[in-house]
């Protein structure tokens, strides 16, 4: 996934602020809104987000209800919660750390703000990806350079006539793992 392919949700029930985060975004990235947050979980199905932009107060399912049914769908999801709420503001702050939230933004805001925090979610998403990568082929070779070493250490066992690991230390004994 490069920065300008990602694939963002927007969820939120009001249209002005759907289109408007819509419209900042979509010139970047694949953009796919919806006012319906049990909507948002069958067209993430199909859509397979990257990121997942949600309002917090909305009819039916709420934005951290509905995140958590996003991540339990799909664990690597990251999402950024909003809301234009001023109501038990830190309350919701709090609650959106420790449900794992990205980020949480409050509405109204900036679109360079908006775009800086979209870009850096996803750099972390890159970044995290090539860790993920780079430790599985090191693991790979790992293994690999171990099952080597087994190969070696077994040549050796049956050169020297040794049946164990272990080392004999009489002078006159011909099973040793240096010889």
């Amino acid at each position: 996934m490069t920065a300008r392919s990602a694939r963002i949700l927007v969820v939120d029930d009001e249209p002005g602020m759907l289109r408007a985060v819509e419209r900042v975004l979509s010139s970047d990235h694949h953009v796919i809104g919806t006012r319906l947050s049990r909507a948002a979980l069958s067209i993430a199905d199909e859509f397979q987000p990257d990121l997942a932009i949600v309002d917090i107060r909305m009819p039916d399912l709420d934005g951290f209800e509905l995140m958590a049914q996003l991540k339990a769908r799909f664990p690597a999801l990251d999402v950024i919660l909003m809301t234009g709420s001023v109501d038990d503001l830190d309350e919701k702050l709090v609650r959106a750390i420790r449900s794992a939230a990205f980020y949480f933004i409050q509405k109204p805001f900036d679109r360079r703000v908006l775009l800086t925090l979209v870009q850096r979610c996803l750099e972390l998403r890159r970044l995290t990806a090539d860790n993920l990568r780079h430790v599985t082929r090191l693991e790979s070779e790992l293994r690999e350079a171990r099952a080597f070493q087994e190969s070696l250490f077994g040549r050796v066992e049956r050169l020297s006539g040794c049946r164990s690991r272990e080392v004999d230390p009489s002078p006159r004994s011909r099973c040793c793992a240096w010889s």
